[in-house]
């Protein structure tokens, strides 16, 4: 890992993300570096094969502002970033619905934009995101979120898979309070911290006070403080 020794920008790491055998990394510039398992195409150098060290992004190496990656976050077999533009791109296995786009299938090489979250607007502007197993959420400049993907646990917010970008159910930026300040998922729910520092969480397999919960719900102190 001697890429990543802090001696110059392209050399100084900014955001790394580990998903599950390969991990990704941000540089100063807004460079993807990604190394591990390359099955599907989640190192996103438009190969399969698989290194032990990092190697480069082909399509996300910092020249411009469409390819330079601010955050960027590692799940199963697949991996998004947030451009500096406010889009978000993906790339590794599409399946489930995994890069928001219902006309992409199988391994995808390179980083593919996902819809609807452009950067042209304030609400399709991302700013971070959480990448889990087979869905994603983002966190938008306004406050709002937007999930995809896999949802058979309701992780995405509603029920089912959905292949595009949605806003969870309840959860919008219309309220001060209910601005969104941070995110994380794992492979069966997600979680936000609101501006009013109330936690809503959806999904399932028992991280929730219910066995599924499709909608966010609030996670508070109850009466006994338990």
């Amino acid at each position: 890992m001697s890429r990543f020794d802090g001696s110059t920008p392209e050399r100084r790491v900014i955001n790394v993300s580990l998903g599950i055998w390969f991990g990704c990394a941000v540089t100063e510039v807004g460079a993807v570096h990604c190394w591990g398992r390359n099955s599907n195409g989640q190192l996103g150098d438009g190969t399969t094969i698989q290194s032990t060290t990092p190697v480069a992004s082909s399509s996300i190496d910092g020249s411009t502002s469409s390819k330079k990656a601010i955050v960027v976050s590692a799940g199963h077999t697949n991996a998004c970033a947030v451009m500096e533009s406010g889009a978000i791109t993906c790339w590794g296995l599409a399946s489930s619905g995994a890069f928001g786009d219902s006309k992409l299938s199988g391994d995808i090489l390179t980083a593919t934009e996902v819809p609807g979250i452009t950067g042209s607007t304030p609400s399709s502007r991302a700013v971070s995101l959480t990448t889990s197993q087979h869905h994603s959420c983002a966190l938008m400049t306004d406050g709002s979120v937007k999930c995809w993907g896999y949802s058979v646990w309701g992780q995405v917010g509603v029920g089912g898979t959905t292949s595009s970008p949605i806003i969870p159910r309840g959860l919008n930026a219309a309220s001060a309070n209910k601005r969104v300040k941070s995110i994380s998922s794992s492979a069966y729910h997600t979680c936000v911290l609101q501006a009013s520092n109330d936690v809503d969480c959806w999904g399932g397999t028992g991280a929730l006070k219910e066995s599924s919960q499709q909608n966010p719900q609030e996670f508070s102190k109850d009466p006994d403080n338990k």
